[in-house]
């Protein structure tokens, strides 16, 4: 019986240990929001369409889409297109 004690007192500070060494919780599970309005969805599919196009996964493309102009237009006037430009520069 003093055997089995100490095994499990053990094997409980093995796991809290392996459990301490991730930042995140374990599964990973990443929620998107299921009652989005229209307006989350187009901010999501200009981030998409701007992604693939930094990527050059486009190609050929002509001109963006036009219900993502408000939102390069956005990018591009704010703080995000600006951090981006010294990241790059550095």
């Amino acid at each position: 019986m003093l055997l089995f004690v100490a095994v499990a007192a053990v094997g409980a500070e093995g796991v809290e240990a392996a459990e301490e060494a991730h930042l995140l919780p374990r599964p990973l599970v990443i929620e998107l929001p299921t009652s989005a309005t229209e307006e989350v969805l187009e901010e999501v599919r200009c981030a998409s369409w701007r992604l693939a196009g930094e990527a050059n996964n486009l190609a050929p493309w002509r001109a963006m889409p036009e219900e993502c102009a408000g939102y390069v237009r956005d990018y591009l006037t704010g703080l995000a297109y600006r951090s981006d430009l010294e990241v790059v520069a550095r």
